[in-house]
């Protein structure tokens, strides 16, 4: 093996280590009994007293099933939605040609510098007038909007040769055809990208959900495990690690099922070999 493969390879294994790390103490807790952890609270493999009763107990005393179907109705509808805008902003900022695009695409982009702590107050007296507060749709109506999303995929459907579109023509295929037939399908590792970018963001916003509801039947994951306090769970520290790990195990494997998809879309490279 050449020199610059294994500085390269270390490299990859150090980050890969310091990665994993943070997720290492809230495994190691969760396997954990609770008199073993407070013994030595900073070990990060659990050699003693290891147990899988947090689980169990966890399960039995927070509604993490609820909370995990609120998180998947919510990240669903709004991924759904998302990558519809987003395809439908975005192709004609990529394929067509009309007045003022460039304006349109700056305005768009210009969402981006916007923090979301500045629209929060009046996002909720919006909500609040249209009668959503503690309702599926009060959370979810504030994320159908993603600049990025129309970003990335106006750059990717910008990488696919307008030669596809003027044969297409040619042969006497319409607009609405042309995208849906010819584009849409090379634009999958694209949109790909933005349904993984848009469902982690949907799945892990805390600070909306937690504004946008105050009952706990309807709190999603992140803000389930923001209401777990010492108070109302004795074994405060093993109950929330374990809460956590179960928490990200959807994130996990989504991303190790489709992470090809990421890589081809973030390159920028069509469907085209």
């Amino acid at each position: 093996m050449k020199r610059n493969n294994i500085i390269l390879m270390i490299l990859i294994i150090s980050i890969g280590i310091i990665w994993i790390t943070p997720i290492l103490w809230p495994l190691s807790t969760s396997l954990r009994s609770v008199s073993a952890f407070y013994k030595n609270p900073n070990l990060f493999l659990p050699l003693d007293g290891v147990t899988g009763s947090n689980y169990k107990e966890t399960m039995s005393k927070v509604p993490l099933g609820r909370w995990y179907l609120n998180s998947f109705i919510v990240s669903f509808v709004v991924t759904i939605v998302v990558v519809i805008i987003d395809f439908l902003a975005a192709y004609p900022l990529a394929r067509m040609k009309f007045f003022g695009k460039r304006t349109v695409y700056f305005l768009i982009i210009a969402g981006l510098m916007i923090p979301f702590s500045i629209l929060l107050v009046p996002l909720y007296e919006f909500i609040n007038r249209l009668g959503l507060v503690n309702t599926y749709w009060g959370i979810i109506l504030p994320q159908f909007t993603s600049p990025f999303g129309v970003f990335l995929l106006r750059n990717y459907l910008l990488s696919i040769p307008k030669e596809l579109e003027e044969s297409a023509r040619i042969d006497g295929a319409g607009s609405f055809r042309i995208m849906l037939n010819v584009i849409f399908p090379l634009s999958i590792p694209g949109i790909v990208t933005v349904i993984i970018f848009t469902f982690l963001g949907s799945w892990n916003n805390l600070l909306w959900p937690l504004v946008a509801t105050q009952n706990p039947m309807l709190y999603t994951i992140t803000v389930g495990l923001a209401s777990i306090t010492s108070v109302n769970v004795p074994n405060y520290v093993t109950i929330m690690a374990t809460a956590s790990i179960i928490g990200g195990i959807p994130l996990y494997l989504i991303f190790f099922v489709i992470q090809k998809y990421v890589i081809s879309g973030l390159s920028l490279k069509s469907g085209l070999k």
